[in-house]
């Protein structure tokens, strides 16, 4: 990636100094782009993460936070100081999100297409845990506990072990252990 400097400003229709060591650039064609004191690019957002357009005509700053931006396909809003991501299909997540935690270091997401985790940037499904997630239970020793339509399902170290075999709605994991 460049560095971004006055020299190659081409298609960077507005600066925008949004902090001492913070300068947001709105391109015509690459969307925001957030860049240190020395020009190094910081994040990108644009339409493959989120964005309304690539063609950025204006940036208004709140002196908050928040940055409104002018496209040619609508208005939008954005943190500067925070890093906006999404994950959907196009990143391995399928699905309608019904519930959302950590285990250990790792994020999972289960959704009515199964139970997924998040491996770098994409998600990767379950591979035993195919069916509707409805509720997940942080057991002792990092053990989760899974509620789908299939049964309840113990995750723990990367693995899914099936528990039962009836429809589980909700969970609760009890300090004994048990559930």
């Amino acid at each position: 990636r460049p560095v971004w400097n006055r020299g190659n400003d081409s298609g960077v229709p507005q600066r925008l100094r949004a902090s001492r060591d913070r300068t947001l650039l709105a391109t015509a064609t690459d969307g925001v782009i957030a860049v240190d004191a020395d020009g190094r690019e910081i994040w990108r957002i644009n339409v493959d993460n989120g964005l309304c357009s690539n063609s950025i005509s204006k940036l208004a700053y709140d002196g908050k936070g928040t940055v409104w931006g002018a496209t040619d396909n609508g208005v939008f809003s954005i943190s500067v100081f925070e890093i906006y991501t999404h994950f959907t299909e196009k990143e391995g997540l399928r699905g309608q999100i019904s519930c959302i935690t950590k285990s250990g270091p790792t994020l999972l997401v289960g959704t009515f297409q199964g139970l997924y985790r998040q491996e770098g940037q994409r998600f990767t499904q379950v591979s035993n845990v195919t069916h509707p997630c409805w509720q997940m239970a942080q057991g002792s020793g990092g053990t989760l506990y899974v509620a789908t339509s299939d049964g309840v399902y113990q995750y723990s170290n990367g693995t899914a072990r099936q528990q039962t075999n009836q429809f589980a709605l909700s969970i609760l994991a009890m300090d004994d252990g048990s559930y």
